[in-house]
């Protein structure tokens, strides 16, 4: 009988460490890794989608990769990123191709990689992802969307 207490208590800890790991890079209904991101705000403006493109601006994260790719809204990016602590995010190594677009897509992309060079905080709330730097306004602001 005692045999299988300590495994009842062995199992509960490492369910319970689990748990732990997952809240780390999720605080709502979605997870930040796997999830279709779209972008609909940078630096307090909102980012209307545009009929041309097929894809407006987007991000997924792989977590088997800790990788990072998307589109800008025109060009594709890609890229590493590192989940720290409760709730802390860096962004590395981001590049992207190098197609000439239109301004205000250009534009809604730098900025977009300047959210990622600077951001190293997120938070979800429902299906909403905010990425800031501590003690700052929203840099990037995304929704779950199910197009990949």
């Amino acid at each position: 009988m005692k045999g299988m207490f300590y495994s009842f208590v062995i199992i509960t800890a490492l369910a319970s460490l689990a748990s732990c790991h997952q809240a780390k890079q999720s605080t709502g209904s979605a997870s930040i890794v796997g999830t279709h991101w779209q972008l609909i705000e940078v630096n307090g403006e909102a980012v209307l989608p545009d009929e041309q493109l097929k894809r407006g601006p987007h991000m997924i994260l792989n977590a088997s990769e800790n990788s990072v790719n998307g589109n800008g809204g025109c060009n594709s990016f890609f890229g590493s990123y590192e989940l720290q602590g409760d709730n802390g995010i860096t962004f590395t190594n981001i590049g992207s191709t190098k197609m000439a677009c239109q301004n205000d897509a250009m534009q809604i992309e730098r900025q977009l990689i300047q959210a990622f060079e600077m951001a190293n905080k997120f938070t979800i709330r429902n299906d909403t992802l905010i990425l800031t730097k501590t003690d700052m306004s929203p840099l990037a602001t995304f929704i779950v969307s199910d197009m990949k």
